[in-house]
């Protein structure tokens, strides 16, 4: 279960609600190779990211609306089966 709080005061913060995993703005991911000082190998991520707009039942606009967004997860998304049994 991934939850996310809103940047607000306690007293601020709204209701506790059930969420889809959003879109993410990452648009692609490069990794490159580089060598450090001592010869070692390394590699660098480097994300590219791009705005996008969410669903009105995403983590991110939850959030943004100043809830707090507790989303089920599996390991490549939302838990849609989980999120179905919950009253999604």
């Amino acid at each position: 279960m991934g939850v996310n709080f809103p940047d607000r005061p306690a007293e601020e913060t709204g209701e506790m609600v059930f969420t889809r995993q959003g879109r993410g703005i990452v648009k692609r991911i490069d990794v490159e190779h580089h060598t450090d000082p001592r010869g070692l190998s390394y590699h660098w991520l480097k994300f590219h990211r791009e705005p996008a707009e969410d669903a009105p039942d995403s983590e991110a606009t939850a959030v943004a609306q100043g809830k707090i967004a507790m989303t089920p997860l599996q390991f490549e998304r939302t838990a849609e089966s989980f999120f179905a049994n919950i009253g999604g």
